[in-house]
């Protein structure tokens, strides 16, 4: 099977048919024409790659050709599909000899990559405490590589929602990887971060609270990102909001209210998909995806006002939490609270 990336790559429309094609075919060697030279976002690059990695997963025999770029036949070896990480990923994906980029995102990009979670975040694993300190320090590391800055309201802004997302990867994905792509356009003033992980999914983990084990992929996703939920339901019998790492349900409303207030938000678990851009929210359905990929993009023009618009988001979410009744937490953890952590 051939495909093509061209110009198009970029749109939810060309990348919904690439999960399609490679979700329902047994072909035995997947061609990727990248001769084109066009430009792919750090959320183009995390989606197609998980799209093959779950291919390969279900075809281990299956072979990959990659039509390098022409620059790349010309012997430069820092064309953009090289430099994001993309080639590098795909062929560590099909298990193919791969040179790891040597660019650490010097210029305002986190490279795409694979990383088993037990190496990325060094931790005891008896120890939530541990685990969530380990993940705070991997945030801010990679928000000063992203941003080049190592404080003020921009950085703890994109630290949070860095860190947010990771902690419920490690709490509810039970995946044993994952992967990171981000990208900060200065002449535009935003940030792109797209993490993704190959686990459960948002349904199969919120059904461990029985409370939510009827529900479909869809209402799954909605219900998720309201303040309060979560499928720990031993941390929900067990409600301390003093503790500092607790799971309160709170990290991921919190993210995207964040982002979809000052850019958007879009979530992806298996085949359901949410874009939380203002008060719009549009619903897709994506054939073939597996695993849960989450974007965030944050314009950074209004970056003095984030502090006030946190509190902002964080009264209304308890607020709205109390009101739902029993079933919620009430109370954001000490570490949901806190965007300068």
């Amino acid at each position: 099977m051939k495909i093509i990336f061209d110009k198009d790559c970029t749109k939810l429309h060309w990348l919904h048919q690439f999960s399609a094609k490679l979700g329902f075919t047994n072909a035995s060697t997947i061609d990727l024409d990248l001769s084109r030279e066009m430009f792919c976002s750090p959320f183009s690059v995390a989606f197609s790659l998980s799209c093959l990695r779950a291919f390969k997963e279900r075809n281990p025999h299956a072979d990959l050709n990659i039509i390098p770029p022409k620059s790349l036949l010309s012997g430069s070896p820092y064309q953009w599909m090289e430099r994001i990480g993309f080639i590098s990923c795909a062929n560590k994906i099909f298990n193919k000899p791969f040179n790891k980029t040597s660019d650490k995102g010097s210029n305002n990009y986190i490279p795409a990559d694979i990383l088993i979670l037990s190496e990325f975040i060094s931790y005891d694993r008896l120890s939530r405490s541990d685990m969530n300190e380990s993940i705070l320090d991997k945030s801010g590391r990679l928000t000063t590589v992203l941003t080049h800055l190592s404080d003020g309201a921009a950085y703890n802004t994109i630290k949070y929602t860095i860190r947010e997302i990771i902690r419920n990867v490690y709490e509810h994905s039970g995946s044993h990887e994952i992967l990171i792509c981000a990208q900060y356009w200065r002449n535009k003033n935003i940030v792109q971060m797209t993490i993704c992980d190959f686990g459960m999914g948002i349904k199969n983990s919120l059904s461990a609270n029985e409370q939510y084990a009827d529900l479909d992929g869809y209402s799954s996703i909605k219900i998720a990102c309201l303040p309060g939920v979560s499928g720990n339901y031993k941390d929900l019998q067990n409600k301390d909001p003093l503790k500092k790492w607790q799971n309160t349900g709170y990290g991921l409303y919190m993210a995207s209210s964040i982002c979809r207030n000052d850019g958007d938000f879009y979530i992806i678990s298996n085949e359901n998909a949410i874009l939380f851009k203002g008060k719009e929210r549009r619903r897709y359905e994506i054939k073939g995806f597996k695993g849960t990929l989450i974007r965030m993009t944050l314009c950074l023009d209004d970056v003095e006002n984030f502090p006030i618009k946190f509190e902002g988001y964080l009264k209304r979410g308890e607020e709205l939490s109390r009101m739902a009744g029993e079933g919620r937490f009430k109370d954001a953890s000490f570490a949901s609270r806190m965007l300068d952590l």
